[in-house]
């Protein structure tokens, strides 16, 4: 019988850092070549780290490693990325990372690998990640009942942004997610560098049942008020629009703006940059490694509690920016 591929579970709220966390665990040599499921819905998710696109629903990260989008079940893509790498029709892999929605409990997917046969004959699940943001995550655990489910659900606690918070906060704030997690580990990105111990963590056997979840069934979550934008750009868009979009950014800063990303495709010579906002943050333009070949358009991802888009279209239009949507509710 082959022996089962190591996954790990990376979840946290809207804008915690979860792709930064990935893009580091994909270069560590330790963990070899990985597969990394984005789960996700209306995000770009890891966009800015693809190279090259290989079909059309995998594509080569960087070292080798894989990234697969969901775009049915989870269940049936996990099974599915299985089977190819068995016959040879995927290149080989050692492991299989599960990025999250922000929105979403981990316990039900944590749940489904545990009990569901072939799934957990395929995959042993090593820990849940819980990336928390050291600048939100108390407003996180406050407002979103799902926030405290993504804590209570981890093996292991991942806390970023760090820098952004003064040190005796920070402190407290450990405190503060010790009892949120029930007394989880917790290890400090900085600056996306993953320390060697967490590493040695993550190749440890997960042996904890699973966690019941803190908060609602996924059902009943109240998303009502939570709609995801996505805006076409203009592509490629020059610096003045670049400039364009991250005042639209600026103007929406709030509460409201539960998170932003866009990847913007450059003039030649072919280039591009991620523009990433949450809440009352707009962080500076992300220069994009590597080519962005595979991108076809720029475009912009935003998710809002309690704004529709006729308050939004008018401030790209203020700029001059000639969009299209695709407006959703979750």
């Amino acid at each position: 019988m082959t022996k089962p591929l190591p996954l790990w579970i990376v979840t946290g709220f809207l804008g915690s850092g979860k792709t930064t966390l990935i893009r580091s665990l994909i270069r560590r040599p330790e963990l070899g070549r990985l597969a990394v499921v984005i789960n996700e819905f209306g995000e770009i998710g890891l966009d800015h780290d693809i190279v090259e696109a290989s079909s059309d629903d995998v594509y080569e990260l960087v070292g080798g490693c894989l990234c697969c989008m969901v775009r049915g079940d989870l269940g049936d893509t996990l099974v599915d990325l299985s089977a190819r790498r068995t016959i040879g029709e995927l290149q080989q892999f050692d492991g299989v990372v599960i990025e999250t929605s922000g929105l979403a409990d981990p316990g039900p997917v944590l749940a489904m690998l545990l009990a569901q046969p072939p799934l957990n004959e395929s995959y042993d699940v090593k820990a849940v990640l819980t990336v928390v943001d050291a600048s939100n995550v108390r407003h996180d655990l406050r407002e979103e009942a799902v926030a405290a489910a993504q804590l209570k659900a981890a093996d292991l606690v991942v806390i970023t942004k760090a820098d952004l918070v003064d040190p005796r906060e920070l402190a407290g704030l450990s405190a503060e997610l010790k009892a949120a997690s029930g007394g989880k580990r917790e290890w400090v990105l900085d600056n996306g560098a993953i320390p060697a111990d967490l590493i040695a963590a993550l190749q440890l056997s997960r042996t904890r049942a699973v966690p019941e979840s803190g908060a609602a069934p996924a059902a009943e979550h109240d998303f009502s008020q939570v709609r995801t934008h996505v805006v076409g750009l203009p592509t490629p868009l020059d610096q003045n629009g670049v400039d364009a979009c991250i005042r639209v950014l600026k103007s929406l800063a709030g509460p409201a703006l539960m998170r932003a990303k866009g990847l913007i495709i450059l003039p030649a010579p072919a280039r591009a940059v991620v523009l990433q906002a949450v809440r009352d943050a707009v962080y500076p333009p992300m220069p994009l490694g590597g080519s962005p070949h595979g991108h076809a358009s720029s475009r912009m991802i935003l998710i809002t509690k309690n704004i529709a888009w006729k308050t939004i279209e008018p401030l790209f239009k203020a700029e001059g920016l000639a969009i299209s949507t695709n407006d959703q509710q979750r």
